[in-house]
């Protein structure tokens, strides 16, 4: 009996017993850190954005931005528990806290059906949210479909989500519940104008511009709450009356985006608008000559040459092109009125010229085809009244086309945007941009390739077996 409590008390202090005593502490250890990590991390709501570009993360225009604000503001995430979407949650979720006035509350359409229909009379749609201003009472509905950036597959021909753009939707709208003073652009038409496309109406609403239609015909004056008038590519030529009521608006410290079109129609009238300021449209539609410098093999798709400007800044910094569809040839004069500065944001080259027969079977310039480049964008200050007025003019309404908007590669809604930013000034809003879903792949050059290969084959599996061999060796020997 003895002997067998001695075999027993012997394996408790044995070598093979100390190293696994030692592996199982540890192993303990090891996993109490880590139920302990995850405890914490879930009760202070710890996580790490490991993205290339911080897609889910809050930026520092955000933050910034809403710890200026001293309104009671409320964000209602209109989701249940099994019908949210994970990646609007988690950035709803990241306002709450940054600021005590700002809180995040779900709402369960299910369980709260009439709850949207306080501050909307449109269906709200389940992972849409609410922006509420509790201290002054406005609101703005940020709909789901609207963080959504989505695509036209054209080999299927249906829509794919390709980014989010949640954070720049939620931000725009707590900036607009909380501006006193939102700018106002009203779009003229009844003379074949085109209307802003459902894209570019989401972008604007995103950078909190009001937009109202304005019928000049029928209206005495332009309205006093216009910040901006915008011209769209009219058809058909304005009145007497009507060209005297814009001119009249521009002279007295009014601001203007005017985009022309090709016309059969002679619009004297519409003409002498911009002659007032300096611009000419040339005939015909411009035929770019440098296929470096067209779309899709298309020569009337141009791409022009982009200049440094506060307008232009930001799209040259991006490497975006622009593209100008079936545009006009624009030219500035060269006897300007002294309070008048025109410059040009957007050039086709020299290889340009304007097809005169629109209607010719050839692009291949003709004799009475008119030799290039010209200037496809404008910005225009008059300084001779009290009150500056500002114009930027482009020679396509098609610049704003839907087609045209919906390719976020290029630069033609920030071109647009832009123009409206340094028209207003400090009136327009911080911009956020959306981020992509698109995977980033991993590209290596072949050399890397080399590299990574031999590595990975010979030099670790190596280094494991040299390590295994030392090891076995020093064991033996004890």
């Amino acid at each position: 009996m003895n002997k067998l409590f001695q075999r027993i008390k012997q394996s408790f202090i044995n070598k093979k017993f100390k190293s696994g005593a030692y592996s199982a502490g540890i192993s303990v250890f090891v996993i109490a850190v880590i139920v302990f990590v995850n405890i914490i991390s879930n009760q202070l709501n710890l996580k790490i954005d490991l993205s290339k570009d911080d897609k889910y993360s809050l930026t520092s225009q955000t933050k910034n931005m809403i710890k200026d604000i001293s309104d009671e503001i409320k964000l209602y995430y209109m989701a249940g528990e099994d019908s949210q979407d994970i990646i609007v949650k988690q950035i709803v979720d990241q306002y709450d806290g940054i600021v005590k006035n700002i809180e995040v509350e779900m709402k369960d359409p299910v369980l709260y059906p009439q709850f949207a229909s306080k501050y909307s009379d449109d269906e709200v749609a389940a992972n849409s949210v609410l922006v509420v201003n509790s201290t002054n009472g406005r609101n703005k509905v940020v709909n789901y479909n609207d963080m959504l950036v989505t695509e036209i597959d054209y080999n299927t021909y249906t829509e794919q989500t390709t980014g989010i753009d949640v954070e720049g939707q939620i931000t725009s709208a707590i900036e607009y519940v909380t501006t006193k003073d939102l700018p106002v652009m009203y779009q003229v038409e009844g003379h074949g104008e085109l209307e802003i496309s459902t894209s570019l109406a989401i972008s604007l609403a995103k950078e909190n511009i009001n937009t109202e239609k304005l019928n000049t015909l029928t209206g005495e004056v332009i309205p006093e709450d216009c910040d901006i008038l915008l011209i769209n590519g009219p058809q058909h030529d304005f009145t007497k009356e009507e060209t005297s009521m814009i001119r009249e608006y521009l002279m007295q410290g009014g601001d203007a985006i005017i985009l022309t079109s090709y016309s059969t129609e002679i619009m004297p009238n519409f003409e002498k608008i911009l002659s007032a300021y300096g611009v000419t449209m040339e005939e015909g539609i411009v035929v770019e000559g440098d296929n470096s410098h067209f779309m899709s093999g298309t020569p009337t798709y141009l791409i022009p040459n982009i200049n440094h400007h506060d307008i232009t800044a930001e799209i040259i910094g991006k490497n975006m092109p622009v593209v100008v569809p079936v545009g006009k040839g624009l030219k500035i004069s060269k006897s300007l009125e002294e309070s008048i500065a025109a410059e040009s944001l957007l050039d086709s080259t020299d290889a340009s010229y304007s097809k005169v027969d629109v209607n010719s079977s050839t692009y291949t310039k003709e004799e009475a085809d008119i030799r290039g480049p010209f200037s496809l964008g404008i910005a225009i200050i008059d300084s001779k009244n009290d009150s500056e007025t500002k114009l930027a003019v482009f020679s396509s309404q098609y610049l704003i086309d839907d087609s045209m908007v919906r390719l976020t590669s290029l630069g033609n809604t920030d071109i647009f945007l832009n123009s409206i930013k340094w028209i207003t000034g400090a009136k327009a809003g911080l911009s956020i941009p959306s981020r992509s879903l698109e995977p980033t792949f991993l590209s290596l050059n072949a050399a890397a390739v080399n590299f990574y290969s031999g590595l990975v084959l010979i030099v670790i599996p190596f280094v494991i077996l040299i390590t295994g061999v030392i090891v076995t060796i020093r064991r033996r020997k004890k």
